[in-house]
């Protein structure tokens, strides 16, 4: 339905049964209706690829435009590990996809914001998970910060209507 979890495999230990393991956490993966044994590096790979897939679909529900996800990992002392970032027409549609973001990772993913910041204007609206940090513009904001090019060390992803996409 969403992204390939390319490289995971190196995470995930199967363990027979009646043997013991290094195995740190059991995780549910929503969606897959099992729990799974996984290495906690695993589990945090997990939480950051479902809070980034939640994030976009709460975007795309509220109609967010020219999504971007940037992958920052490879950058030395980056702000965070991904930034997604996403346009709007108005203060009203800004706000309102902060609101989507905030309340659909909250119930579905049990997870709450660090820290939100630009609420009171709403002409870019910065909504921080540690890990993942989003911007939500106004058009012409984001064509004056254009934070794709201050970050174009970053892997670039376009998100399509269909969430066609692959972490890597």
């Amino acid at each position: 339905k969403y992204g390939t979890y390319e490289g995971l495999e190196k995470y995930v230990e199967l363990i027979p049964d009646g043997k013991k393991s290094n195995v740190k956490d059991i995780i549910s993966i929503p969606g897959f209706g099992m729990k799974v044994l996984l290495s906690r590096k695993a589990k945090e790979y997990i939480e950051k690829k479902l809070l980034i897939e939640k994030i976009i679909e709460a975007i795309q529900d509220t109609k967010g435009e020219d999504i971007k996800l940037l992958d920052l990992t490879k950058i030395e002392n980056s702000a965070a590990d991904y930034f997604i970032i996403c346009s709007a027409n108005s203060n009203t549609q800004v706000n309102a996809i902060a609101g989507n973001i905030e309340k659909r990772v909250r119930n579905e993913l049990k997870n709450r914001p660090w820290h939100v910041e630009g609420t009171e204007n709403a002409m870019w609206i910065l909504v921080d998970y540690i890990s993942v940090v989003v911007h939500i513009f106004q058009k012409h904001i984001r064509e004056f910060y254009d934070l794709e090019d201050l970050w174009s060390d970053a892997q670039i992803t376009s998100i399509d209507e269909n969430n066609n996409f692959t972490f890597k």
